[in-house]
């Protein structure tokens, strides 16, 4: 399947530009980051790999997308905002463009 365009008749995140695996990256960077774990590459990886697969001018409206689903479902505001800061340099971690998305909490 191509990569998803914002006239894709389904939004800029089609089914194949869920972002699963960067909401699950993100999630389980949280938890680990409660309990003092180590991040894991491994989902990281996927993240890139899903986040590689959306149109370059449609990356970030996808981050903001899948930050909207992701919503309520921290502990606390500052939870939700570490999550939003990396979620907004996640292309950047991934090394593409744009290098940073503004994602705003609360209504992006």
């Amino acid at each position: 399947m191509g990569k998803q365009t914002l006239t894709n008749p389904r939004g800029a995140v089609g089914s194949s530009a869920r972002m699963d695996s960067c909401r699950q990256y993100l999630q389980t960077y949280m938890i680990l980051r409660r309990g003092g774990g180590r991040e894991h590459s491994g989902r990281m990886q996927q993240c890139c790999q899903e986040l590689e697969e959306v149109n370059q001018e449609c990356r970030c409206e996808a981050l903001r997308q899948m930050m909207q689903r992701m919503e309520g479902r921290y502990e606390g505001e500052q939870q939700m905002e570490e999550t939003v800061r990396r979620a907004q340099r996640l292309p950047s971690m991934c090394e593409m463009e744009p290098q940073y998305c503004q994602i705003r909490q609360r209504g992006y």
